[in-house]
């Protein structure tokens, strides 16, 4: 209101009772709500020409003040997931899994995408238009509430890999006792053949060891461990498991919270791990220099992602500004798709793994 003088806000009204005062104070006035302060202003009515309107508005405006207004924009609708561009074979398994499993077309699109990159990244690489080569590894980010089904998604999707990766490992248990009984036996033969070159009194006579010993003085190799899948790995038990097993590695969980919430991304290791991450979806050797365990360089090795969690879990990460910054989120196809939750109709049970368009994937 212009006019009004701007200090204490008191009403000189015309009184016909001959009150004195003939003062209104506003706080009885009107009873204003506890996040507005009593105010008043001293305004002469004859002088200043205050209407009752005036005034009522000026009381209407101290009682109800206005709604804070969030501190975040209200998250925009999800858009359709591009399906199509998946093809007949990608896009017919998870158009079949969303109408079997129920779960959010978006999410089974994601977890179809990250198992066929988990799949095809130890075999080949995309061509840039001007020659240079990186990776097919991909990175997913899939947020969705409880209940939507996410590892029902998984399990079907990634279940025949994880069978195999499964029996490899009861394998490779049987495999690794025999290599230790072989390294025993080749450490226990170096040292005899040591000791009789030792006590050789000629040259002659120590290059008179027969051929097969020298065969069986080879070191023998490891095996190679199986591991394929993991879900919470420091920076420095990757490049270990990378040194000794599959050259391809797939960092998938449906319980994100395990990683986000884990050793790899606390405050002390974060911008370490996301790091290294960016140069493994970039095809950059992953060296590691040490003085305790020494050093190494590790070429050709991939990493594929897909990581599930609930909005409240996968917010950490999200809206982390240093892995925003930092370009990890950039190289991450994130997708938040709509509930299914309540409006899900099931006619008939049938498993996902028994449809067609699902098998020919797995």
């Amino acid at each position: 209101m212009s006019g009004l003088p701007n200090h204490d806000l008191f009403i000189d009204l015309p009184d016909e009772s001959n009150n004195d005062a003939g003062l209104v104070d506003l706080s009885t006035a009107a009873k204003p709500n506890k996040a507005a302060r009593k105010q008043k202003v001293n305004v002469t009515a004859k002088k200043t020409g205050v209407t009752a309107e005036m005034i009522k508005q000026l009381i209407a405006e101290t009682a109800s003040p206005t709604q804070p207004e969030p501190l975040r924009a209200p998250t925009p609708k999800a858009e359709p997931y591009p399906v199509e561009a998946l093809g007949d074979v990608l896009g017919g398994a998870a158009s079949a899994l969303h109408e079997t499993i129920k779960a959010p077309l978006a999410l089974c699109c994601q977890s179809v995408l990250a198992s066929a990159s988990l799949a095809a990244q130890a075999h080949f690489d995309v061509v840039l238009p001007w020659g240079g080569k990186k990776p097919l590894s991909l990175y997913f980010l899939t947020v969705a509430e409880s209940g939507e089904r996410k590892s029902g998604v998984d399990d079907v999707v990634l279940g025949a890999a994880k069978a195999h990766e499964h029996l490899a490992m009861d394998g490779y248990g049987l495999l690794l006792e025999q290599y230790e009984a072989d390294l025993a036996r080749w450490k226990a033969d170096n040292e005899e053949r040591n000791k009789t070159a030792a006590k050789a009194k000629t040259q002659a006579a120590h290059d008179e060891v027969p051929a097969a010993d020298c065969q069986a003085m080879q070191k023998p190799s490891p095996p190679v461990m199986p591991l394929r899948f993991v879900t919470d790995p420091t920076i420095e038990g990757l490049y270990k498991l990378l040194a000794v097993g599959q050259p391809s590695v797939g960092l998938f969980s449906d319980e994100a919270g395990l990683l986000i919430g884990g050793h790899a991304l606390n405050s002390d290791n974060a911008l370490k791990t996301m790091a290294r991450w960016c140069k493994q979806w970039d095809g950059a050797p992953f060296d590691r220099v040490r003085g305790g365990d020494g050093s190494g360089v590790l070429y050709g090795r991939r990493m594929a992602m897909h990581q599930l969690a609930q909005p409240d879990v996968m917010v950490k990460l999200l809206g982390d500004r240093m892995a925003n910054g930092q370009g990890f989120l950039a190289r991450c196809l994130v997708a938040w798709p709509e509930s299914t939750i309540g409006t899900r109709h099931v006619d008939k049970f049938e498993w996902a793994g028994e449809r067609r368009e699902v098998k020919r994937t797995v």
